[in-house]
């Protein structure tokens, strides 16, 4: 990868976030997401910083969801993916197969077939053949799973109410609208004439 390139925009190679410009370790544990976007708009004119903000703030806010998850997950022994298979099929049971839970959940097959034998081994989760496509798997819930996904979900719903308490409900029906739009937009990129980014 272009390191150069990459923090540009705050980011290292390796996803991570070194500041676009040098800076002490102390410095960079205070540093927050407006002097990390104001340093590098100084740095690059051309940036223009609500891009890089939003970014930043995007993806300060997944990281913090992802923990209160697995704060949330950890006493049930079970990771974030593993409840998002679950009460995906909780709402299909008839069951999905591998690609069409792959959708759903967001994760790659290759990493969701890990997920889907842990569950398994469980005993959370059945897996049969596809009756119309025999080259494909079936996967849906047992009634241990079903069970439990039923006994977390209310209180996963006050928890997910609790975590966005100081959001005012009509900002959070426009946030929702507006996060539509980001990954509409995201999403394009694939129609736009490849997935990669810009060339240098």
């Amino acid at each position: 990868m272009d390191s150069k390139r990459y923090s540009t925009f705050g980011l290292s190679s390796s996803g991570q976030f070194p500041y676009a410009l040098k800076v002490t370790s102390q410095e960079r544990a205070d540093l927050d997401i407006d002097e990390q976007v104001r340093r590098s708009a100084v740095e690059f004119s051309e940036l223009e910083p609500v891009t890089l903000a939003l970014m930043l703030l995007l993806y300060r806010a997944q990281s913090e969801v992802d923990r209160a998850h697995v704060e949330e997950l950890a006493p049930l022994g079970l990771t974030v993916p593993q409840f998002n298979v679950l009460s995906v099929l909780h709402r299909v049971p008839t069951g999905l197969s591998m690609r069409d839970l792959s959708s759903a959940v967001s994760v790659r097959p290759t990493n969701l077939t890990s997920v889907v034998h842990h569950l398994h081994r469980r005993e959370l989760v059945h897996r049969s053949v596809n009756p119309t496509d025999r080259r494909s798997v079936v996967v849906c819930l047992t009634p241990s799973g079903d069970q439990l996904i039923r006994e977390l979900l209310p209180g996963h719903w006050r928890y997910l109410q609790h975590l966005l308490r100081g959001v005012h409900p009509a900002d959070q029906e426009a946030l929702a609208r507006l996060l539509r739009k980001l990954l509409e937009s995201v999403s394009a990129r694939d129609l736009q004439g490849g997935s990669g980014p810009p060339s240098h």
